[in-house]
């Protein structure tokens, strides 16, 4: 059976509930899941974003944020972009761009807008333990769906919310570029085991994570491991 038409959007309070299905990769192979491949795209799910509480529903940005805090914190780091940027070229020279070192003129980069966030850090810092970096999930979720809510109010998230993901020795799960969100109650990677992503800044949530050991955890699952030392800080 395939699945050729996408699910229509619910509500994100129904989207994160679980499925109550339970995804098992065998030892050694490779599943691929999303919206159209042929195991799986059943339970793969389109949450709709009608407010700014629904961006704390599905986890996206901390509950003890208020929508004007966040907003705030985002003009503000806009402002210092434009400050520091005017004027600038964002284009490459020839040299710059193949490393050359050799001496010859080179325009100036202009660095890119999710770089500039020390107000959102400075806002998020107090709810996670870690020192918060441009790069850390948090705040590449949180400017990323800001960013979005403020340019469009509403917004659809992609989405799979699972029982438990079990994921065997050398196998993979690979969610498509479609998915944004995977949530699961419990997700158990084997030894070599891979949770791959193929789309940028997915937001993975459990309540247990367990794998060989921690480090392998924070390689191969780096959002949700920095995630649960956020929730041992709290």
């Amino acid at each position: 059976m395939e699945y050729k038409e996408l699910p229509k959007p619910i509500p994100a309070s129904e989207a994160i509930k679980s499925s109550g299905v339970n995804i098992k990769v065998p030892d050694g192979t490779t599943l691929r899941i999303g919206p159209f491949e042929r195991q799986y795209a059943e339970l793969f799910r389109i949450a709709s974003v009608d407010s700014f509480s629904d961006l704390h529903t599905l986890g996206f940005i901390p509950r003890e944020l208020r929508e004007e805090q966040v907003v705030q914190a985002f003009r503000l780091d806009e402002r210092a972009f434009r400050e520091a940027t005017l004027g600038r070229s964002p284009v490459l020279t020839r040299q710059e761009s193949s490393g050359c070192s050799c001496g010859g003129h080179a325009s100036q980069t202009v660095p890119l807008r999710r770089h500039f966030q020390n107000n959102l850090i400075d806002l998020l810092q107090p709810a996670i333990r870690d020192t918060l970096t441009t790069v850390h999930p948090m705040v590449a979720h949180t400017y990323h769906h800001t960013k979005s809510w403020l340019s469009r109010r509403n917004s659809l998230v992609a989405m799979y919310s699972i029982e438990d993901v079990y994921i065997g020795d050398h196998a993979t799960l690979t969610n498509t570029p479609t998915v944004q969100a995977f949530f699961a109650r419990n997700i158990e990677i084997g030894k070599e085991g891979r949770l791959q992503f193929l789309s940028g800044s997915v937001k993975v949530r459990c309540s247990k994570l367990t794998g060989p050991t921690p480090d392998y955890l924070r390689t191969i699952v780096p959002g949700l491991s920095q995630e649960f030392v956020q929730r041992s800080s709290s």
